[in-house]
């Protein structure tokens, strides 16, 4: 008996299986990893120097920019970005599709060399193929500042953006469903600095570390135990970390003949950014750099 056959003599069984095969089907489809795009490996190829003991400012100038302007005239280079932290130095360069890699190598190598005379305790640079696919990376995201607008913002410090994007922008990336890690390079973070007055201290009987301990002693959250009402239990938090300069100006910061001296009194407050302590490149200028790491098997979309 044919196909044909079979399904007319036999619709019902006919049809319960067809449905049972559309049925599979979809669970099926919705377990299968989606992506919004097939995954590109774009070529890439790395170039790690090491100068031990330097800081990332000395690298920069010296290894990194150095670098950097050999490397940047390339031929078929998409994007070009370094990190530099304290003793050594890594240049990512990545590649249009269909770049022939061996060549690129050749090319990278032949760039180096141009680079004049290290200092005597830098290392070779070390050049590797990378394979673009091997993290799980999901997105490189650079923020700078568009070439034709650097001559107009100039004194601008873009690493001074890092607070926002660590307290706004990575919550906010690493909410997204599929998202394990969110990273943000290259910047420094917003500080609040607190100026001795060390004659004003010792006139008051007082130093540097009464000072540093009542700073201490009031820049902190605690917990104050926890009230019942009813049947409910509400637990109290006494916030007391520092959200402005004028916080810590009316510190107290010791009694002296009955009267509290204020941490305005012997200091002085003044808002800034930490020392930055690695750099991000983009094209030889300054940038921060965050990345999207996703989690394993998570869909890309």
């Amino acid at each position: 008996m044919n196909i044909v056959g079979l399904s007319t003599s036999r619709p019902v069984g006919i049809t319960v299986a067809a449905l049972l095969l559309v049925m599979f089907g979809l669970i099926s489809l919705t377990a299968i990893p989606i992506q919004l795009t097939p995954s590109i490996d774009y070529p890439q190829i790395t170039v790690d120097t090491a100068w031990p003991g330097r800081s990332p400012e000395e690298i920069v100038d010296e290894i990194t920019k150095e670098q950097e302007e050999q490397l940047k005239n390339i031929s078929n280079l998409k994007t070009m970005r370094s990190t530099t932290s304290e003793g050594t130095s890594s240049i990512v360069l990545e590649f249009y599709l269909g770049s022939d890699i061996t060549r690129a190598l050749q090319e990278v190598s032949d760039a180096l060399r141009q680079v004049a005379d290290y200092p005597d305790e830098v290392t070779e640079p070390t050049i590797k193929a990378a394979d673009g696919a091997a993290e799980n990376a999901i997105a490189w995201i650079i923020i700078d500042i568009d070439p034709q607008f650097k001559d107009q913002h100039k004194d601008f410090d873009i690493t001074t953006l890092f607070d926002p994007l660590d307290k706004e922008v990575r919550p906010y990336l690493e909410r997204i469903d599929g998202v394990a890690e969110v990273n943000v390079f290259g910047g420094r973070e917003r500080e609040v600095r607190v100026l001795a007055d060390n004659e004003a201290l010792a006139l008051r009987g007082l130093n540097i570390n009464d000072l540093i301990q009542a700073l201490r002693r009031e820049n902190v959250n605690t917990s104050a135990g926890t009230i019942s009402e009813s049947k409910r239990d509400y637990r109290v938090r006494v916030i007391g970390q520092y959200e402005s300069p004028e916080e810590v100006l009316a510190s107290v910061v010791a009694i002296r003949d009955g009267k509290p001296v204020y941490v305005r009194d012997v200091a002085t407050v003044e808002i800034g950014h930490t020392k930055q302590r690695g750099f991000v490149r983009s094209f030889g200028y300054p940038s921060i750099a965050i990345n999207v790491i996703r989690q394993s098997g998570a869909n890309v979309m």
